[in-house]
């Protein structure tokens, strides 16, 4: 925990967390209350305890998703393997997310206005869900661990690799003194160019394309991890869009970070 690269993921895990569950927070609130006038107008006043579980389970579950994610996606960027430290934190954060949406759930209006669910436990599907998540999500993890230590043992050894550029040359025992023009900003410029043609909110578009903007802009590791996270955190329901385009924000990040 005390390696600097490894802290700086975690910083960086945690950054985009973050904004991923601004996110999440802000849109499950609006649809509690379409669950909520839902149950209402259907005149079944025992349908609020199940419909606010659903609720909570999803809202849970994507969560705990987003948290996996964030890890696996700051490691990748710092070439690391997520680790034991990192599952044992997402383990820890599930749970606290799962007791409170049981409290949220048991103290809504709804549910003590009609006394539902006294006695009963259902908070049980609460807690199997969590627990399905995780492993869901400590699964991907493992696998990106497997992925990067892989990597490593695959490397070359016994020789001295001079690697230049993008699209490079490889070089071994010596010196490759020409020069590869590959230009990192026409890549981004094919990123901006599939968010253009792929998003077809005109709201989101701009806003995926501001946050890229800035991402690209950004002068410090501070200042790239804040808008790597804020980027990826706009872009989350597009990301078959992006997915391509990720070695090429891991390696922009990566700069910024001296990797």
């Amino acid at each position: 925990m005390n390696d600097p690269p490894r802290a700086e993921a975690e910083r960086l895990a945690a950054t985009t967390f973050n904004a991923r569950r601004e996110r999440i927070i802000r849109e499950f609130g609006e649809e509690r209350y379409k669950v909520i006038n839902r149950v209402a107008h259907s005149g079944n006043a025992a349908g609020y305890l199940p419909a606010l579980i659903r609720w909570a389970v999803d809202r849970l579950k994507q969560t705990i998703s987003a948290q996996a994610d964030a890890y696996i996606d700051a490691f990748n960027a710092y070439g690391l393997p997520c680790d034991d430290a990192a599952e044992k934190n997402l383990w820890s954060t599930s749970i606290q997310s799962a007791a409170g949406s049981i409290s949220n759930v048991r103290g809504d209006r709804s549910v003590t206005r009609n006394h539902l669910g006294a006695g009963a436990p259902w908070h049980l599907d609460i807690e199997r869900e969590m627990h399905t998540a995780v492993k869901e999500g400590i699964a991907r993890m493992q696998m990106q661990r497997a992925t990067a230590l892989n990597a490593r043992k695959e490397a070359p050894v016994g020789h001295t690799i001079t690697v230049h550029g993008q699209n490079p040359r490889v070089n071994i025992n010596s010196v490759d003194n020409s020069v590869n023009v590959v230009r990192q900003d026409s890549q981004f410029s094919e990123l901006r160019k599939a968010i253009e043609s792929s998003v077809s909110d005109g709201i989101k578009r701009a806003t995926i394309l501001e946050r890229l903007a800035e991402l690209e802009r950004a002068p410090d590791k501070k200042s790239g991890a804040e808008r790597y996270a804020a980027f990826m955190a706009v872009v989350a329901d597009h990301m078959t869009v992006i997915l391509p385009f990720l070695p090429l924000l891991h390696d922009h990040i990566a700069k910024l970070f001296g990797g």
